[in-house]
């Protein structure tokens, strides 16, 4: 029964962070701005008017190993129900 919990529950955490600006907003919502450089982001997407979403625009920022893990929702929701 656990593993099916886990498994929806992941599945909710994984539907939240890829398909809606759900992380973008709570950012902005506990003023994390400048940590998360959600400013920089917006002014991407004005420049850009693309619909890229905040993990893509992260790879495209800086190439790094934990940026690509996070912007791959298959990669990430693997090792989400590994741990």
């Amino acid at each position: 029964m656990e593993a099916i919990i886990y498994s929806f529950l992941v599945a909710n955490i994984l539907f939240f962070l890829y398909e809606t600006d759900f992380f973008v907003q709570y950012v902005k919502l506990l003023r994390l701005n400048k940590i998360f450089k959600i400013d920089e982001y917006e002014q991407h997407l004005t420049h850009v008017q693309s619909d890229n979403s905040y993990w893509d625009w992260l790879v495209f920022e800086k190439q790094t190993f934990l940026r690509k893990l996070l912007s791959c929702p298959l990669c990430f929701g693997f090792w989400v129900n590994v741990a």
